[in-house]
């Protein structure tokens, strides 16, 4: 018989009780599969069943990626081009441009019977107006380099700027050979005739443009 008040005898159960530690490590074993953790002591990257939206991101940031250099190199396409065409096309602007002075240059003298305006090309291809009522004078200056033609006019007032006009290419149409070449000023299109027109009326003393 035991002593009274000493634990007595206890039964084997035949199940082997697991170490603390073992269970604390297993569980997390478990927990970190669930959450897809690798348990692997080589591997330090910790995923969390984020994959395809990942792979989303890298697939929309890839197609801005080309997007934005597929925009750039048809902008350099394009700024090639129609620079080289404005070079190859600049000789025929410019003689447009001289042509339509000395055509409303004619017609205004026409018109007022009498020499008002005298249209001469100098030795070095300026063009020059001369108003002989006001004694004043017009030029328009052709630059091959630079794509450029000036109109200085003396009638104007004194804070007004001269006038200077880009020879520029563009697209006309969806196809990359439709193109042409216009003058620009301020980065708007010029219609040439009515520019011209206007340069008179102030080189002969009168408002740029005809009161509506």
């Amino acid at each position: 018989m035991g002593t009274r008040g000493s634990p007595g005898p206890t039964k084997s159960t035949g199940l082997k009780t697991r170490p603390y530690k073992e269970q604390a490590t297993a569980r997390s074993g478990a927990l970190g599969k669930s959450l897809g953790v690798c348990q692997s002591r080589s591997c330090k990257i910790i995923y969390r069943g984020t994959g395809p939206m990942r792979d989303e991101n890298t697939k929309q940031a890839a197609q801005e990626y080309l997007a934005a250099k597929l925009t750039e190199e048809e902008q350099i396409y394009e700024e090639t081009h129609n620079m080289a065409l404005a070079v190859a096309r600049s000789p025929l602007v410019w003689k447009n441009v001289k042509d339509s002075i000395f055509e409303k240059c004619s017609e205004w003298n026409a018109v007022t019977q009498e020499e008002t305006l005298t249209c001469k090309e100098t030795a070095i291809g300026d063009i020059r107006i001369w108003c002989a009522a006001r004694s004043k004078q017009m030029t328009v200056h052709y630059d091959s380099k630079k794509l450029l033609i000036t109109v200085k006019n003396s009638g104007r007032l004194e804070h007004e700027k001269d006038v200077i006009l880009h020879i520029e290419g563009y697209r006309t149409g969806t196809d990359r050979a439709d193109r042409d070449v216009h003058l620009v000023r301020n980065e708007q299109a010029v219609n040439i005739d009515m520019l011209i027109v206007g340069e008179l009326r102030v080189l002969t003393g009168m408002k740029r443009q005809r009161n509506a």
